[in-house]
Order: C-alpha cells, then structure tokens, then sequence
C-alpha cells in the first residue's frame, strides 16, 4: 500500500511541477503576468504532495541506528547519534476524529492511528519537507504509525530505548 501512495505522490507531483513550468511558459510568450503566479503557486502546492514519497519509509530497526527504505529515494542509514528527538507525530488526527472512517471499517475492527516522528540530522530534501510540514523547520523527519508499519506496537518501543541508550553513552 505505502507503494502504490509513494508512487502516486511522485507522478502527482511530476505532473504538477510540469504544469507549473508550463504555465509560466506560456505567461512570457503571451505575456500574461497572472499566469506566472499560477505557476509559481501550483509549484509551491506540489510540495506537499512531494514530501508524501518520503513521509513513512519502511523502517529497519538495526543495532546502532535505523535504515529507511522508500520507493523512490535509496535507503538511508540512520545511526542513533544522528538522531535528535522523537515526537509525537502532529499531523495525525486526533482521536475521536476518524468517524467516517470507524464506519467503514466497523467498530469492532476500528484502531485509532498511533505514531511518532524522528528527528534526524543528515536527512535529503525530501525528508526535509516531511520535517517542514510537521512543524520542524528544515530538519529531516521521518513518520512511523500504525498504519504504515505492521508491527508498530513491538518496533516504536525498541527505537525508543536504543535511542535511550545510545544518548546516554
């Protein structure tokens, strides 16, 4: 599923940032200077949609740090040192929020999402978007929830600690 999203989010993209270039092709042929705003805000609007290729990279818990995989982007290697904090992910929806979807999945199967944020240093552009929509500024982030990692209950805890005694070391 995080395939076929990641992909999505980057063709979406693409076909934004074309349409941007275009626009603001077609604005100094015709000189229509409206037309480059348009341009410039469907590139800035690409953004968000670009930072959903990197939002919740498949995770590798190793022993000194994390390795993050993606579709598009190579796999990183995280080591604790260059880990910063761990959040609280604040673009999820709080609880109580997620009615419709409650109904569509049923009460009996409904989980509200729990997830956090890494904060690291070294991170590429991407990553960097993903940490500028979460409230983090330019820092690398990478997400990690339930949904998006099957084994989130047993993992998150195991990062954590790792991360615990890697800081105190």
């Amino acid at each position: 599923m995080n395939r076929t999203h990641e992909l999505f989010a980057a063709g979406l993209s693409l076909v934004m940032g074309i349409a941007a270039l275009l626009q603001v092709i077609i604005a100094l042929v015709a000189g229509a200077p409206l037309l480059i705003i348009t341009g410039v805000l469907t590139a800035l609007l690409a953004l968000p949609v670009l930072q959903n290729t990197a939002r919740s990279p498949q995770v590798t818990l190793e022993n000194d740090g994390l390795t993050v995989q993606t579709t598009l982007w190579r796999a990183r290697k995280i080591p604790f040192s260059a880990v910063q904090a761990i959040r609280e992910d604040p673009s999820l929806p709080p609880p109580g929020a997620e009615i419709y979807r409650k109904k569509a999945v049923g009460k009996a199967k409904y989980r509200p999402v729990e997830g956090k944020i890494i904060i690291a240093s070294g991170l590429p552009l991407p990553y960097r978007l993903v940490g500028f929509f979460a409230g983090e500024g330019i820092k690398g982030v990478i997400a990690i929830n339930s949904r998006s990692m099957p084994n989130y209950d047993r993992l998150m805890p195991l990062i954590e600690q790792r991360w615990q005694q890697a800081s105190e070391a």
